[in-house]
């Protein structure tokens, strides 16, 4: 090679990796909407969220009746006055009691019934606010990675201009084909699609977050930094206890127990009934009147026949005791599976990102010496275009396995601290 060749070789390379340089030396800003952080969003969710309004209201509604079945143990007492005229006035006063002394632990049976729907109603406000939690925690990762994911369109747009623009000198001056001139401008075209399409999911993320926070959806929101921190993994868990404790299982117990209480209510329908009652009063035609009369009494009932009623709603009883353990059971068993397919989710991503972060890194190494080879003529465009390409792919492997970490990191932590509600 000539001396006047060699210098416009040099002044190529020079010209390319200054470029390269001046590139990720000046970042490029994508237009965001305002910034938005996560707990914001979590805040917002929770006070605007129906499903967890419902289930608020749920729980007040479980404490209501659980007060309203503490009066079947409680007295029943009422007070009387009346007054009238048939020639002469008369006056009456009275106060009346009544007091249920055995009723086949049915008013029992009942409270605890109502304790278990206490039970579920808490245990379902508080998976409802998890799932909450983790919904926006996931939307907000979406957000976050599809401005990322912009932010890497624009710089792979620039790359492929660079390179689109050695492939035309090489072109223009003969030393490349016209197919890669014309592979070169269609990768260019293609990144440019890239940042259209990136543009309309980021917007797309921002208005399904702001959705699902109780903002609206034309709010123009953009997510902080959720990868700045790694998620700590910490030691195996003891999934039964977590499946044990989490909101679904105890829901499911609680089925349980209410079938068992309504059970023993049904057997109750054969017992006898035992009440006590009593009542005194005064009446005569003064309005302070002095004749006075009093009553006191124990009644007791026994059903004898009720047409099979009693045997058929002890029938079902059983039935539905027998279906609501065989849902537990099952349900349990369910839970625990999920759990450990969610912690090993975990596991996995942690394990796919160190893999998709060493990759990324051969690639960059591998880019970098391709580049210097091909502007020096030591490569060809077919086998420099392949590494770039791979460069590419793994950026964009690097960023999706950043981000299935975070969110299944963020399922795992659901699922946790749903179970800690207590």
């Amino acid at each position: 090679m000539c001396i006047s060749s060699r210098r416009k070789w040099l002044r190529h390379i020079f010209l390319n990796s200054f470029m390269f340089v001046l590139l990720f030396m000046v970042p490029v800003f994508p237009v965001f909407g305002d910034t938005v952080s996560l707990q914001e969003c979590i805040r917002n969710a929770l006070e605007s969220n129906s499903d967890v309004r419902t289930a608020e209201k749920r729980l007040e509604i479980a404490y209501s009746n659980r007060l309203s079945s503490i009066g079947g143990i409680l007295p029943n007492v009422s007070a009387s006055a009346g007054y009238g005229y048939s020639g002469s006035e008369s006056y009456s006063y009275g106060l009346s009691a009544s007091q249920t002394l055995f009723d086949g632990f049915k008013s029992i049976n009942s409270i605890g019934i109502e304790n278990e729907n206490l039970r579920a109603a808490k245990a379902e406000l508080a998976d409802a606010r998890a799932r909450i939690i983790f919904s926006i925690t996931s939307g907000y990762i979406n957000l976050y990675k599809a401005q990322e994911f912009l932010e890497m369109s624009e710089q792979i747009f620039e790359r492929r201009k660079i390179q689109a623009e050695s492939v035309k000198v090489k072109f223009d001056s003969g030393r490349e084909h016209k197919g890669a001139y014309l592979t070169s401008e269609a990768s260019l075209a293609d990144a440019e699609n890239q940042i259209k399409q990136a543009r309309r999911d980021m917007e797309t993320a921002g208005m399904r977050l702001a959705s699902a926070a109780g903002f609206e959806i034309t709010k123009n929101i953009a997510a902080e930094d959720v990868f700045d921190e790694m998620p700590e993994q910490g030691k195996e868990p003891d999934f039964e206890k977590i499946a044990l404790n989490s909101p679904q299982t105890v829901r499911l117990n609680a089925a349980v127990n209410r079938a068992r209480l309504s059970k023993q209510n049904a057997q109750g329908d054969f017992y006898p009934r035992i009440s006590a009652s009593g009542n005194y009063s005064k009446s005569g035609n003064d309005f302070l009147p002095q004749n006075e009369s009093w009553r006191v009494g124990l009644n007791i009932s026994l059903p004898v026949f009720t047409g099979f009623g009693n045997t058929v709603r002890l029938s079902n009883a059983d039935a539905n005791l027998m279906i609501a353990e065989i849902n537990e059971k099952q349900g349990y068993i369910d839970k625990i599976i999920s759990l450990r397919e969610k912690w090993n989710r975990f596991m996995s991503s942690r394990e796919n990102l160190t893999a998709a972060e060493k990759y990324l890194e051969a690639a960059k190494v591998r880019s970098e010496i391709a580049r210097s080879q091909y502007s020096a003529g030591l490569l060809n465009y077919d086998n420099w275009i392949i590494i770039e390409n791979d460069l590419v792919r793994y950026e964009r492997s690097y960023l999706d396995s950043l981000a299935g970490l975070y969110t299944a990191a963020a399922d795992w932590k659901y699922e946790k601290e749903a179970a800690e509600y207590e």
